[in-house]
């Protein structure tokens, strides 16, 4: 893992740069004993967190798929899971972190509250007077046992975080340090950061924007293995908006930037030292299914295999919230999709440079579920994609293509048709704003959108309601347990509502939000209405994250089929 102690320290570009590397690398020693940055190496990358933007860079980079590991929307069952699908066939893993190595979310009880809400008995009444509101208190909520409350300084301060999710994989992690405007202080920064490396999972520092003779000066005295610095470079920066970086396809010239930053690692980071350490990690074999904790091979420097057992336990579990919608320790499996051969409808799904943010594993288990998936274009394309039975508009930067999206009316009373015909649809922040009636921009300027949904949204200059959020339909509509589905589930979790988790960041807020469901902020358990949804559609500014509740991937390719049915696709029947 690539980590830092805070945004904007140069994880992007340091991830990409050696991704770049990796890549070109070619097999040139001519020894036995040759290097290892020498030895082509089949690489993969992955995000730590919600962020859409760097799996983007990560493509750019690699041209293959980048995956988001969360330690919220997954559990450490799930995530090594993930892991291990998308690893397959790899020689090594580039995991970039996010935000600083030990930021992640405090849980409210009420969060551990709703979450729980009609699984167990034993979960109810765990407020006292309405004042319970450190993890320690939510123990019986979050189920969080001491082990972990112990690993977490006695509150789940790290609970998804970038650390959670390295332990969660028994990572080692490489520590990017922005040392620019440090002198000998930098020393004792770094001593605090890792006195809370419970797990002794940080392995090297290199140190970004510094001369190489400050480095040479300090890095005998760094409390980790120094394995390089990165110097000032001014004509190598990734622009950031409001959401943050700007996106690859918006920077001139990236390849030759990637190209300058990889040259430079090679130059004065020790990669051989890079990829020594990231070999050391412990195989990940293939899990057991039916409750088995999954195993690791060992290597001669691991723990004893009962230590080993008791690390990996405990770690990844984000204080035990468990998958409520009941896969087992909330595995992401084929299991959970019986899929019916006779029936495949075509789902489409936004896809340019105004729609592109789309969880991977979204997508996949739509797939699982039995779906085809097409991409359209609302902004060059006239009309949806031809024998369809689903939309799916994912979020991204309609604000930037507003006058662009205004024009195409075409596509937008092509989409309209279809919503007011029955076809089932899902929209998730900028999509959510444009099928709404108008969309104001920053400069004040008012653009036609879709129209399928009264009202409009505009730019508050100011983060809405910001942060990991738990999701319940109050009356379910649109999410409904099937009895395949119900047969998947385990213990009391079968009985439970549907619940999704999510994240909301966006600058623009609608006057019409919808109140099908409530939502619950995690790190407040601050309550609120949104989404608008009823049998055939599910809309609203939170993004999803569906491998959290199978059953709402199910519900919807469900519909789906079902509308292509009786509509007559051919693909559907």
């Amino acid at each position: 893992m690539i980590a830092s102690v805070r945004s904007g320290s140069g994880k992007t570009m340091f991830t990409c740069g050696l991704l770049n590397a990796l890549k070109k690398i070619e097999n040139s020693c001519q020894t036995e004993n040759s290097c290892l940055a020498k030895i082509p190496h089949k690489v993969i990358a992955f995000k730590s967190g919600p962020d859409y933007i760097d799996p983007m860079f990560h493509r750019a980079v690699m041209g293959v798929e980048s995956t988001n590991l969360d330690a919220f929307f997954s559990d450490g069952e799930q995530i090594r899971e993930i892991f291990r699908n998308a690893a397959a066939g790899k020689d090594i893993a580039i995991i970039e972190g996010a935000m600083g190595i030990y930021d992640g979310v405090t849980v409210s009880c009420e969060a551990g509250e709703f979450y729980k809400a009609g699984i167990s008995k034993e979960y109810k009444g765990v407020r006292e007077s309405g004042e319970v509101k450190t993890a320690e208190a939510a123990k019986p909520a979050l189920n969080v046992d001491s082990a972990v409350m112990k690993k977490s300084g006695g509150a789940a301060e790290t609970a998804g975080s970038a650390y959670e999710l390295a332990s969660a994989l028994d990572c080692p992690i490489i520590l990017i340090f922005d040392a620019k405007s440090f002198g000998q202080t930098l020393i004792y920064a770094l001593n605090g950061i890792l006195a809370n490396d419970k797990h002794g999972l940080i392995k090297g520092i290199v140190l970004n924007r510094i001369s190489g003779s400050f480095y040479e000066s300090i890095r005998d005295r760094l409390p980790a293995e120094p394995l390089g610095y990165i110097p000032v470079m001014k004509d190598i920066c990734f622009d950031s908006r409001h959401l943050g970086l700007i996106q690859p396809s918006e920077i001139v010239d990236i390849n030759k930037k990637l190209d300058r930053i990889s040259e430079q690692i090679e130059k004065t980071v020790d990669l051989d030292r890079l990829l020594q350490i990231a070999a050391s990690a412990a195989e990940m074999l293939p899990s057991v299914r039916d409750g088995h904790e999954c195993s690791y091979a060992e290597t001669e420097t691991e723990p004893e295999p009962e230590k080993r057992a008791e690390r990996i336990e405990t770690r990844g579990n984000f204080g035990g919230l468990v998958n409520a919608c009941g896969i087992a320790n909330g595995a992401f499996c084929s299991k959970t999709a019986a899929l019916d051969s006779k029936a495949v409808p075509r789902i489409a799904y936004a896809y340019d440079e105004a729609f592109n943010f789309y969880y991977r594993e979204n997508l996949e288990l739509l797939r699982k579920y039995g779906a085809e998936l097409v991409k359209f274009s609302p902004l060059h394309d006239k009309e949806l994609p031809k024998d369809i039975s689903g939309l799916l508009i994912g979020g991204g930067y309609p604000e930037l293509f507003a006058e662009k999206l205004d024009r195409n009316a075409a596509m937008r009373d092509s989409i309209r048709s279809a919503i007011e015909a029955g076809m089932p649809s899902v929209a998730e922040c900028g999509g959510f704003m444009y099928l709404q009636e108008r969309l104001i921009t920053e400069d004040g300027r008012a653009f036609d959108m879709v129209g399928a949904v009264p009202g409009e949204s505009r730019f508050t200059g100011k983060l809405q309601r910001f942060g990991y959020v738990i999701i319940r339909e109050k009356v379910p509509q649109f999410i409904k347990k099937s009895s395949k589905y119900a047969a998947t589930a385990t213990g009391t979790a079968a009985a439970a509502s549907a619940v999704l988790k999510g994240h909301e960041f966006h600058y623009y807020d609608s006057d019409n939000n919808g109140n099908s469901a409530e939502a619950v902020k995690v790190s407040t358990g601050r309550k609120y209405d949104c989404i608008i949804a009823d049998d055939t559609h599910f809309w609203g500014y939170p993004h999803l994250y569906y491998p959290s509740c199978p059953a709402f991937a199910e519900s919807f390719v469900h519909k789906c089929r079902e509308y292509g049915m009786k509509s007559g696709n051919k693909t559907a029947e």
